[in-house]
């Protein structure tokens, strides 16, 4: 008991440091990118961390009730202008997710859950919970989760002011 309760402890000071440092250096997303690259960074350290279940739970309904937040009347109005648009949103995030799926399965030998789930574009509060209830590698879902939430998120702003976009 006491394992599991310091493991934790160690998880939300790791998270809560590096949050706290994207924060100071102006980052992106600091709070959330900087927690996911400290935890990260500790446990291919080999340390171990964990998060119960409830806590992970409540902290996924959390950024769902925040990016919820977002979404206004207006922002449905302005949706509703632009069907084409939003038509090939739609079109093009089933063809990243096949895409994805099928090079994860036939390149690196994936199973299809454990694919699929990896190659499912945002949600990953979502994408978490149903891989962790299925046969899907957990492990490897968040990996890739959390790469592709990495690169969008703290990378493509800094490569973007790269070339002034």
């Amino acid at each position: 008991m006491m394992k599991r309760l310091a493991s934790t402890a160690l998880t939300l000071l790791l998270a809560t440091l590096g949050g706290g440092l994207f924060a100071l250096a102006g980052l992106p997303a600091a709070w959330l990118m900087g927690a996911m690259t400290a935890v990260a960074g500790g446990a291919l350290g080999g340390l171990t961390l964990r998060l119960p279940s409830p806590l992970g739970t409540a902290a996924f309904v959390l950024l769902g009730i925040s990016m919820g937040a977002g979404v206004t009347p207006d922002t449905l109005h302005q949706m509703a202008s632009w069907p084409l648009s939003m038509a090939l949103l739609a079109g093009s995030v089933m063809a990243c997710l096949y895409a994805c799926s099928a090079w994860l399965e036939r390149v690196h030998r994936w199973d299809p859950a454990t694919a699929r789930y990896a190659a499912v574009p945002g949600a990953l509060g979502a994408v978490l919970v149903l891989a962790a209830e299925s046969r899907a590698d957990l492990p490897r879902v968040a990996l890739a989760q959390s790469l592709r939430l990495f690169v969008l998120v703290a990378a493509m702003p800094w490569l973007l002011s790269l070339f002034h976009i």
